[in-house]
């Protein structure tokens, strides 16, 4: 039931493909506001500059998630997730990097810890809404 839907980041592109634009402008919605925190946090600017860079990596993540959406549905729930969990690292921490000139260590941490964040609190949200009732 769940499938894609709730993923974040570069399944962006799959919710948008599976769910429709709202879906996935919700989404979005829900990543920024977990991720720019998180920038926040490892001082990586003012919330104005951190809730912006969040939502540009989030938009740039999400286009790459259309592309990967023809690969990644053969591959069970899992699989994708780690897949799209990998890939947004690798995305959001290369823009990141452009958008601030800071050095790749700075902004693939920055990444790996919002990623890890938001993806965190949507496994836990998957994991409440597909508990037996």
């Amino acid at each position: 039931m769940w499938m894609p839907v709730l993923l974040a980041d570069v399944i962006g592109g799959p919710v948008f493909v599976l769910a429709g634009g709202i879906a996935a402008l919700i989404l979005l919605a829900a990543v920024v506001i977990i991720e720019t925190p998180v920038l926040v946090l490892m001082h990586w600017q003012p919330f104005l500059y951190s809730l912006r860079d969040a939502v540009i990596v989030n938009l740039v993540s999400m286009a790459v998630g259309f592309v990967m959406v023809q690969v990644l549905f053969p591959f069970d729930l899992i699989t994708m997730v780690v897949i799209s969990w990998l890939l947004s690292i690798i995305v959001e921490g290369g823009v990141l990097m452009l958008l601030r000139s800071e050095s790749a260590q700075r902004s693939f941490l920055a990444s790996l810890a919002m990623n890890t964040a938001s993806y965190v609190v949507v496994a836990l949200l998957i994991a409440v809404f597909e508990m037996p009732r």
